[in-house]
């Protein structure tokens, strides 16, 4: 599935994302982790329902774990503990090797993915590659930190595109909230600065930066993050800055090294995981939490509005066996 860059949305793509949907948000989270739940966690009851975890069992338990993304280093793990732990007589079928890995899952995903205000305004960095959704991602953040009491500040810090700045002025504009940019081509630092300067005069809580989209493998656009996140720390002084980094879901195992190559770049706070509807192979957020020791902050589990919600290990892994 080919990742959709932002600039290409239409102005009936953003209704419809802006439109909230009926259902509550663990229907919306179920119902969103549908095809991993049908690849995955049916596919384990298969493979187990024959009753006995022999070496044929855990074989196959371990081609499934790595087609859905979950790693091999994660896999392996995971595959010489129900081994152990069935040979122990701990693990005698599918619903004690079901509830182990319930528990193993949450054990994993269990950070502390809250997002805390400890200064006012606090500024908040949005990187990611091209085509994850980091400008749609910043507008549902935007009326979420809003439907929380805080007044937010965009800025509009990807001046590659035209397209970009329009789509986050329109983001603003239905979120009744103001935004600083400069023209197409501007220097993106420079526009930065100003932005979180303005925010720290006007007194806003919150400092939303939008960034241009980068492929992490392109060092030149590496380094101008590297200044970027520089500039913005100057500009904040001693208020927090978080830097958040937006993986779409469905790129899979190449998540996992965008993610490592950011992290070793710019250091990240904070995973917004995108699009978990559009992939069959979720296990990918295991390896991403797990390898980087980075908590998944926000979750999207499909377009609207109102579908990137705080992520709960605890709400996500029910969602996925249920």
């Amino acid at each position: 599935m080919e990742a959709r860059d932002d600039s290409q949305l239409t102005e009936e793509d953003m209704k419809v994302a802006e439109k909230p949907k009926a259902k509550n948000w663990f229907s919306r989270l179920r119902t969103g982790l549908s095809k991993t739940r049908d690849s995955f966690t049916f596919n384990i009851r298969k493979i187990l329902n024959f009753g006995k975890i022999d070496e044929d069992t855990l074989e196959e338990l371990e081609d499934l774990f790595i087609q859905a993304d979950i790693g091999t280093g994660l896999t392996l793990k995971l595959i010489e503990q129900i081994e152990k732990k069935s040979i122990m007589g701990e693990l005698t079928d599918t619903d004690s090797v079901m509830n182990f890995l319930k528990e193993e899952f949450k054990k994993i995903l269990e950070r502390d993915s809250k997002i805390y205000f400890n200064t006012s305004p606090k500024v908040f960095l949005v990187v990611g590659v091209n085509g994850a959704g980091k400008t749609t991602t910043i507008g549902k953040l935007t009326k979420n930190f809003k439907q929380n009491g805080k007044n937010v500040l965009l800025v509009a810090g990807d001046t590659f595109r035209a397209a970009a700045i329009e789509q986050l002025e329109i983001w603003a504009n239905r979120n009744k909230c103001p935004i600083i940019k400069h023209t197409e081509g501007s220097d993106s630092a420079a526009v930065v600065y100003d932005g979180v300067s303005a925010g720290v005069s006007r007194k806003m809580d919150t400092i939303l930066v939008d960034t241009a989209g980068r492929l992490h493998n392109k060092v030149n656009l590496m380094k101008e993050l590297e200044k970027i996140k520089r500039v913005v720390k100057k500009a904040a002084g001693d208020i927090e800055v978080e830097t958040l980094l937006v993986i779409d879901a469905t790129s899979g195992q190449n998540g996992l090294i965008q993610a490592k190559t950011f992290k070793e770049v710019i250091d990240i706070d904070g995973i917004l995981l995108t699009k978990m509807d559009g992939t069959a192979k979720g296990g990918i957020i295991l390896p991403i939490v797990n390898d980087l020791n980075v908590p998944v902050k926000y979750i999207g589990v499909g377009e609207g509005i109102d579908d990137l919600r705080e992520f709960s290990a605890e709400d996500f892994v029910k969602a996925l066996f249920d």
